[in-house]
């Protein structure tokens, strides 16, 4: 007997005629309804959940392990239930095309468990041979391939992020007196279902009844009709139809917020600025996200299990295809839900913009862990994750979604994850492996969850060491170049450079807090390494201080090129503490003259000419570079910065934040929706309202609220309960309200001459 097996089987689907498409199914019996009914799903292709016809969710199948766990509670009835998983084909279209060509069949493979908990305990249905298949078109093959093993099991099943049907909890009475009953409503509001598109951009069908007939009588372009959605929006295309015929249409998903992937021709191909050098490479994604489908003939409704990121949709009909008449037209949102919500209100309505952008960024990037970014990537980075994680924690009050994704280990991505620390030498963004580390850290302290800490402990040491064995005799770390294969040079750090080398403040900053935070990590759970890496962490702060400081620029520079002034490892030298009293000023004087702009802080010093990215503002490295003011009282300095940088996106008619910004008033950016540039959301929640914690766990709570908005109201929530602020200005005086859990230690950093009411639940 093979010990290191789950029951749980990998049932493969083989159709050697048709498309790639077909069903497993498994009829079950429940006596009852179940008290709750989980399920976890596993598959290298597209896969659709549907309980008793309804549909729950889908596997896209695009990364490796990626494991689904939705609820369906609600689905199931006491009787006959049937559980059906529709299979298809890879991701993208052209690929699974491919695979077939070669295979000359299509193949799917798939691994499930439903865990149902009943009064009479808790029941298990898995995928076996019991299960039975189908197609509408073709008579498939199932087959046992093999199993998932106890050691995927623990790691990335049982760990896995669960879609959660359970509705909000109930705030405290205490906490809406504080904030006022708005909240109540904001909280209880959910987006609906389906996106409808706001308007039709162009069309060459024929419009009637609030629908479209597609069809190529008396046409000699393909009849087709462009809808814009307002904004980005995750999910999955449905089309109410009618058919007299089988046709097919043509799909094609626009990321961008500019038309540019359907007109790539109108970018001027000798512009200088980032987003037009780099739209051969987004027009290479949109043809990979281009695809047929096929409409069977009647009326009915067709679901195109594709998880795709839009804001513009261009449905056209297929060459020769039989027409079609479009009824209806929305995306089914694949949103995580979200039961618990931060809330933010002040008399400013740009800020309330801001949070509100911000959290929505971030939410269209959860999946079944945090995504760079739900178009291009969608896969975990470490150091999207460290700022994701933050602006989560406020916005959602979700905890659980770290731990999922630091379950996945890409060492050729930007994970983070290492499994030897001697080698790897040559692997990509060598600093990820310690936002990975600095993401765990930064977890504890919210959650102080003991078991996170000591599932993770032993790996994010295997990242520290990695970190160590790259050590000059020094004490820093020089960056060498990284290259691919074919010798091609790759990006070495977060901001995609493969040309910052040398002894970098950023890199060796980074090393320094993850020692200190492995060091604080370590003597939690007695680790017998502590003491070496508090010595190690002075002296790379030692060695930083004496051998990257310019004392003529006033800030920490690069060795192989100091030149300019890099924006991100003097932040982190002031944030993370080796910057401090007057050279921690000084760094931040020097940014602001050298970094700043009426748009933002510059990643590079704006007199730098040489630099790919030397014009570019980095949303991520502003938040921190904001914190830092706020932590040394300058209020007024973090919110200018907030200003700039959000104010402009929302200027440059942002419908969600951006990877990166042109610094300037104009241009834009290709990538419109990355998780990290939602940094605002924390910023006003943690700074603005006040609330962070002062302990792990909020065992002590922090409330230093900045005094810049005179009237803001919110809800942070907290692993002990939601905290209500409030504050006014009343006759020249400040005056705050505060409610919070009974027995939660209150630390206060208030305005000279605030008031303050504290309220206990």
């Amino acid at each position: 007997m093979n010990t290191h097996l789950t029951n749980i089987d990998y049932i493969s689907l083989v159709k050697f005629s048709g498309d790639a498409w077909g069903s497993l199914y498994k009829d079950f019996l429940l006596k009852e309804v179940p008290q709750k009914a989980v399920l976890r799903l596993q598959s290298d292709e597209v896969v659709g959940i549907f309980v008793n016809g309804e549909f729950v969710e889908a596997a896209n199948g695009r990364m490796l392990e990626r494991v689904v766990c939705v609820e369906i509670t609600s689905r199931l009835h006491a009787g006959t239930n049937r559980l059906t998983l529709k299979v298809g084909p890879k991701y993208f279209q052209k690929m699974a095309m491919a695979e077939h060509y070669r295979r000359h069949s299509w193949f799917s493979c798939v691994a499930a468990e439903l865990l149902l908990q009943t009064s009479a305990g808790e029941q298990q249905i898995v995928t076996d041979e019991s299960w039975q298949c189908e197609a509408d078109d073709a008579t498939p093959v199932m087959q046992v391939s093999s199993q998932v093993t106890k050691a995927e099991y623990d790691r990335l099943w049982a760990q896995a992020y669960l879609w959660s049907e359970a509705a909000p909890a109930a705030v405290p009475a205490t906490v809406l007196d504080t904030v006022g009953e708005e909240y109540e409503a904001y909280r209880l509001q959910e987006l609906p279902k389906l996106a409808q598109p706001e308007q039709v951009l162009e069309h060459t069908a024929i419009a009637k009844d609030g629908g479209w007939l597609l069809s190529w009588d008396n046409q000699e372009t393909a009849p087709s009709v462009l809808l814009d959605f307002g904004r980005l929006e995750v999910g999955y295309l449905r089309l109410g139809y009618r058919a007299e015929a089988d046709t097919t249409l043509e799909l094609a998903f626009d990321y961008s917020e500019t038309m540019q992937d359907f007109h790539p021709e109108l970018v001027d191909p000798n512009a200088t600025d980032f987003c037009s050098r780099s739209a051969p490479f987004c027009s290479m994604i949109f043809e990979k996200l281009k695809m047929t489908v096929t409409l069977k003939k009647g009326e009915t409704v067709f679901l195109n299990l594709h998880r795709r990121a839009a804001r513009y949709i261009r449905i056209s009909l297929a060459p020769g295809s039989p027409a079609v008449w479009l009824e209806s037209v929305a995306v089914h949102r694949c949103l995580a839900p979200a039961p618990t919500h931060g809330w933010f209100r002040c008399e400013d309505d740009r800020l309330n913009e801001m949070w509100e952008m911000g959290k929505y960024t971030l939410h269209i990037n959860k999946h079944q862990e945090y995504e760079s970014c739900p178009r291009h990537e969608m896969q975990y980075f470490s150091g999207d994750g460290t700022m994701d994680a933050l602006i989560d924690y406020y916005a959602f009050g979700d905890w659980n979604m770290v731990d999922t994704s630091l379950c996945l280990h890409y060492e050729e991505t930007g994970s983070g994850y290492v499994n030897n620390e001697f080698f790897n030498k040559n692997d990509m963004l060598w600093d990820y492996r310690a936002w990975r580390i600095i993401t765990a850290y930064f977890h504890y302290v919210y959650t102080a969850n003991n078991a996170f800490l000591r599932r993770h402990f032993d790996e994010l040491a295997t990242c520290l060491g990695w970190l160590i064995q790259r050590m000059n005799r020094n004490y820093l770390i020089y960056q060498i170049p990284v290259r691919d294969l074919l010798g091609n040079d790759i990006a070495v750090e977060w901001t995609g450079s493969a040309d910052r080398l040398g002894e970098k403040p950023c890199l060796n900053v980074l090393l320094y807090k993850c020692l200190l935070c492995m060091a604080e990590l370590g003597e939690l759970l007695g680790d017998d390494r502590v003491t070496y890496w508090r010595e190690l962490a002075e002296k790379v702060s030692k060695a930083i201080n004496e051998r990257l400081w310019n004392e003529q620029a006033q800030c920490y520079v690069d060795t192989y090129d100091s030149s300019y002034v890099p924006q991100d490892g003097n932040v982190l030298a002031v944030l993370f503490g080796v910057a401090t009293g007057d050279r921690a000023t000084a760094v931040m004087k020097t940014l602001q003259e050298r970094n700043w702009s009426p748009y933002g802080s510059s990643i590079f010093s704006t007199d730098c000419d040489h630099q790919e990215r030397s014009h570019h503002i980095s949303p991520m490295f502003c938040t921190l570079e904001a914190e830092t003011h706020f932590c040394a009282g300058d209020a007024a300095g973090g919110m200018e910065l907030i200003h700039r940088l959000w104010g402009t996106m929302l200027d440059k008619g942002a419908k969600t934040f951006w990877e990166y910004m042109e610094d300037d008033a104009t241009g834009r950016w290709p990538i419109p929706a990355h998780a990290w540039a939602g940094g605002c959301t924390y910023l006003l929640s943690a700074f603005v309202l006040g609330v962070r914690p002062a302990a792990p766990g909020y065992e002590r709570l922090l409330f230093a609220p900045c005094g810049e908005c005179k009237n803001a109201r919110g809800v942070v929530p907290t692993v002990k309960g939601p905290v209500g602020v409030r504050s006014e200005v009343k006759d020249g005086v400040w005056q705050y309200t505060i409610a919070l859990p009974e027995g939660l230690e209150l630390e206060t950093r208030l305005p000279e001459g605030a008031g303050l009411i504290v309220k206990r639940y």
